[in-house]
């Protein structure tokens, strides 16, 4: 049979519950009708008596309640200590100087972020965990910012406070990179609408494949335009050389395929350079002096007439072209003025028939020489790069610049030229007509070389 108290299984003629000690009372049978006696009606059955409790069998289950409530009373003791456990634990791991920091930087409290780094980061442990923890940072802020989720200044600004605590230039550049691509991919969708295929595919080029929103169709719009572009090219140079002018189609096909890079296109550009290379060495070889200097071992190229050794600026010239051929060939223009005062230059402004060119000079970048016998002589040297800034020692420093070509194609196109040396005082001068054009002629020398310099040998 079981207890009736706790439910445990006991032998049958248990007097007490081997598992809770409860009193085992077993129910006397009721009485009943017989089966063999007749009652009258009505006649009175006796019930059995009600069942009573001794004395022993109270205490027992006043005993047996309070060890239950005992164990509960523990149970409920655990787990409050096992609660109040967990919970400082839990405290002290969340408060840890490294979660600080990891809270502090993505809930955007960027101060306290950076004052947890620069005051921990002695701590190895802290400063392993700091850097793939920022990590992480970074490349979910480069991350929004490819899905456009953040713009360039959001994410930007994300970056910035913690520019002393991690090297973040890779992910500014990317954004620059990925902003400039994205200008260049509306320029691009503009020229296209206006039928500008040159301009079109230039700044297609120009979009990168991080810039994953647009690269997709600039390749295809490039490889759309590819075709177009090629057809019309070379029907517009086969037009020029028609005409005579087989320097304006080897350069027309030579500037389109800077971007096509066709084998097509070169074959032709050969065709028509090597026509125009023979009569242009006519022609120039009489008007410039070539000169080879053993010691630095380069050629100095001038314009006819002027001396390859020193600067030629004084009263009467105030400019003068001239090619340092070393490998590579550079191109600089020298300009300045000789009087009997200094004005000590710091800017220079070129007019070409109103259109100007305004550049700012440093002071190293400004050559001063006192005159035997009287007078002063400033000058600046302009070069259309920097390539050969060794070569030009001889000058001292030259103000670069990476192109010079809309300046030259002025100076030699314009009726008036003239040019402005601000510093303590101005000075204004006028380049005659004569020195204009040679300016023109050193440029398509200059040119010349750059797309075959065996030509020297032709020129000397």
């Amino acid at each position: 049979m079981y207890c009736s108290n706790c439910g445990f299984e006991i032998n049958d003629d248990s007097k007490f519950c081997s598992n809770c000690g409860y009193s085992i009372v077993k129910d006397k049978e009721p009485l009943s009708k017989c089966e063999n006696h007749t009652y009258e009606e009505n006649e009175d059955v006796a019930e059995p008596a009600p069942k009573t409790t001794s004395a022993r069998d109270s205490i027992i289950k006043v005993k047996n309640i309070l060890m239950k409530n005992r164990k509960i009373s523990i149970i409920i003791g655990c787990i409050t200590i096992i609660l109040i456990i967990v919970i400082i634990s839990a405290t002290y791991f969340l408060n840890t100087p490294i979660h600080t920091f990891e809270r502090a930087l993505n809930s955007g409290d960027y101060k306290t972020a950076v004052d947890t780094y620069n005051s921990n980061k002695s701590n190895t442990e802290f400063q392993k965990k700091s850097i793939t923890i920022l990590d992480d940072y970074l490349v979910s802020v480069k991350e929004n910012f490819l899905n456009e989720e953040l713009s360039p200044s959001e994410a930007v600004a994300k970056l910035n406070p913690i520019k002393d605590i991690k090297i973040i230039d890779g992910v500014k550049t990317l954004i620059d990179n990925v902003e400039e691509s994205r200008n260049q991919y509306k320029i691009a969708n503009s020229m296209y609408s206006d039928d500008k295929l040159y301009e079109a595919i230039k700044s297609y080029k120009h979009v990168i494949s991080e810039d994953t929103q647009n690269f997709k169709d600039a390749q295809a719009k490039i490889k759309e335009i590819t075709s177009k572009l090629k057809k019309k090219s070379l029907a517009e140079a086969e037009k020029k050389a028609k005409d005579g002018d087989y320097k304006g189609a080897a350069e027309l096909l030579l500037d389109i395929n800077t971007v096509l890079e066709d084998k097509d296109i070169k074959k032709k550009h050969d065709e028509y350079f090597d026509t125009y290379k023979q009569a242009a060495i006519t022609e120039l070889k009489s008007k410039i002096s070539v000169v080879y200097d053993d010691i630095n071992r380069n050629y100095i190229i001038v314009p006819k007439g002027i001396s390859t050794r020193y600067v030629n600026i004084g009263y009467n010239r105030n400019i003068e072209p001239r090619i340092i051929l070393s490998g590579t060939s550079t191109f600089a223009i020298v300009t300045g003025f000789q009087q009997d005062d200094w004005i000590f230059t710091e800017n220079i402004k070129i007019d070409c028939d109103g259109t100007q060119y305004d550049y700012d000079v440093a002071y190293e970048d400004r050559n001063t020489q006192v005159i035997f016998g009287g007078g002063i002589a400033e000058w600046v040297v302009l070069m259309h790069d920097d390539t050969g800034m060794d070569e030009l020692a001889d000058m001292t420093e030259a103000t670069a610049f990476t192109d010079l070509s809309p300046l030259i194609n002025s100076i030699r196109n314009s009726s008036s030229v003239r040019i402005r040396f601000t510093g303590e005082g101005y000075k204004d001068v006028t380049i005659p007509y004569n020195q204009c054009q040679e300016v023109g002629i050193l440029w398509d020398v200059f040119k010349l070389l750059e797309q075959d310099g065996s030509v020297i040998e032709q020129l000397k």
